[in-house]
């Protein structure tokens, strides 16, 4: 008798589930936080759960990227780059602080490249 093998933790968000009809079939947990205090932070899928993405990992096309908005002294700055970097101090703390901030989302050169479905509840 064959064992069937489990997951694949490809990262902290990836993990290869398996192959099912010909398909690599992955799934993504990542999330992100919403607020600055530990309290009361949101914390929320980047994709809901009950959806899922087809994609091709050879279609062609080109990675964009969205522009990044930093709070500085001076008010907001808007930077348009593939990666930002941003540095800050907490003087109370004697910290310093770096970050990279990146919006990038792959575009196809053909949409019918990938598909997207989610569950939708019917109608009581």
């Amino acid at each position: 008798m064959n064992a069937v093998p489990g997951p694949t933790f490809e990262d902290q968000a990836v993990t290869f589930i398996g192959r099912y009809a010909g398909l690599n079939v992955f799934e993504y947990g990542g999330v992100y936080v919403q607020g600055k205090r530990p309290a009361v932070d949101s914390v929320y899928d980047m994709i809901a759960p009950d959806s899922a993405i087809l994609a091709s990992t050879t279609a062609s096309g080109a990675m964009v990227y969205g522009a990044i908005s930093i709070v500085e002294d001076s008010g907001v700055e808007i930077y348009a780059a593939q990666r930002v970097p941003h540095s800050w101090s907490d003087k109370d703390n004697s910290l310093w602080t770096q970050r990279v901030s990146s919006r990038y989302c792959p575009a196809p050169a053909d949409t019918a490249t990938w598909q997207t479905y989610t569950v939708i509840d019917p109608a009581p």
